[in-house]
């Protein structure tokens, strides 16, 4: 995987970590996990729907948190 490939995946496991207001609007951060154990995450001012199971985007760039990596997303779609 490198940056700009585009990726689609099922999810094993996601959540809404984090929200914040900016001056544009409300922010969400979204953790996502696959079958393989990767870590996904997408900044977005969408609101997603719970009842998905897979997502379709860009690979923008990668980053460690918590001695965690992870594989930031952007240009997502959910179904």
């Amino acid at each position: 995987m490198c940056i700009n490939d585009k990726v689609e995946f099922n999810l094993k496991t996601y959540e809404m970590t984090a929200s914040w207001d900016t001056p544009y609007g409300v922010v969400y951060l979204y953790t996502f996990k696959d079958n393989f154990q990767h870590t996904f995450i997408w900044k977005t001012s969408r609101l997603i729907d719970y009842n998905i199971t897979k997502i379709k985007g860009r690979i923008k760039g990668f980053l460690e948190y918590n001695n965690t990596k992870e594989i930031e997303l952007t240009y997502c779609r959910c179904s």
